[in-house]
């Protein structure tokens, strides 16, 4: 857009770039959000879904919901009985927040996203959603609801999302013709997340591992007892070993058949990654995290890639934006919160 000859025009060659970033909205509304409360704590902000999508706002939520939690978990801590023992109940959080103002923003939006899944088709959900926005205001006796693809490509799986699954093969589009870096109007990737100021320890247990999110969990909690899963897999097996006494030879067969695992769904990943959509992450995740490139050896190698290629996961580089996530059609990418509170540094956003 920045090549346009109108921002072109703007934006002179002594214009300075000051900030990079990059996010995935939590555009599904009222009927998306869960239980927000748990034993110990609470869900916030875009983590629980609180963006008016029609404004493409959601700050003033996520501010809102933060006081609300504070109140409650002040009241948690300081209880009027001191009989109370546990964790902390949050459960008060969910019901201040449907009695307070965030509730209603998302509540005159509710129909809008959704509009766009119904008989109405594209035209009709536009249409929709301009009147309900400036005349309705949701206030109808009817609510929409999200429905998942006629055909989900991941069968029964219930990590499956909308995104992924409406991701297109390749063979069905046009590969475009982006034109060259012009600084300061576009710059190369990297010179990009500079900008961000992402940074990640160097020792801490790598937060991208390609894993069934739903198998990650169950392995998570089989070995720890809880889902510990910002710790990472790998962390919590190490507690493990050393609070269970298991047979050396035991452990060191269980991390083989582990290490199998994960070369077999990473060649599958790369498999139908780069064979049936050209390398999506490769292309798309805005931070150069995943790269697709040639494995030592060639095609004929029983590696962890397919083809000559395998997959390289630039940990480092990422910058919280949870694309991968959500958008990979094979939902094998697996997202954790990073030890340390690793992550980019926006100063200016």
């Amino acid at each position: 857009m920045k090549h346009h000859p109108y921002f072109r025009s703007l934006l002179s060659s002594d214009s300075e770039r000051l900030a990079y970033a990059a996010r995935v909205l939590t555009e599904g509304g009222l009927q998306s959000v869960p239980k927000l409360n748990f034993p110990g704590g609470a869900l916030l902000g875009c983590a629980a879904g609180f963006i008016n999508i029609a404004k493409i706002k959601g700050t003033h939520n996520a501010m809102k919901s933060g006081m609300l939690a504070a109140e409650e978990a002040y009241k948690a801590v300081h209880p009027e009985s001191e009989s109370s023992s546990g964790a902390a109940d949050m459960s008060g959080y969910d019901r201040a927040l449907h009695d307070s103002w965030v509730h209603s923003d998302l509540y005159e939006v509710r129909n809008l996203r959704p509009s766009f899944q119904t008989p109405l088709g594209l035209w009709g959900g536009i249409a929709y959603s301009g009147i309900d926005s400036l005349f309705l205001k949701g206030r109808v006796p009817w609510t929409f609801k999200h429905h998942l693809p006629p055909n989900p490509t991941n069968g029964s799986d219930n990590t499956l999302s909308l995104d992924s699954a409406s991701t297109e093969p390749a063979s069905k589009h046009k590969p475009i013709d982006y034109p060259p870096f012009e600084p300061p109007l576009s710059t190369d990737l990297l010179t990009s997340v500079a900008l961000t100021g992402t940074n990640h320890a160097e020792d801490q247990p790598v937060h991208l591992r390609v894993v069934k999110t739903r198998t990650y969990l169950n392995q998570v909690n089989s070995k720890s007892g809880n889902l510990a899963v910002g710790a990472g897999l790998g962390a919590v097996q190490s507690q493990v070993e050393v609070e269970v006494e298991e047979d050396a030879e035991e452990v060191a067969k269980k991390r083989k058949e582990e290490v199998e695992q994960e070369k077999e769904l990473r060649k599958k990943h790369v498999q139908v990654n780069v064979g049936e959509f050209a390398g999506l992450l490769g292309r798309a995740c805005p931070a150069g995290v995943y790269e697709y490139v040639p494995e030592e050896g060639g095609a004929g190698v029983e590696t962890e890639g397919w083809n000559g290629h395998k997959l390289v996961i630039n940990s480092q580089n990422c910058i919280h934006c949870k694309l991968c996530d959500i958008k990979v059609p094979t939902q094998d990418i697996t997202w954790t919160v990073p030890e340390g509170g690793g992550g980019p540094k926006y100063s200016i956003t």
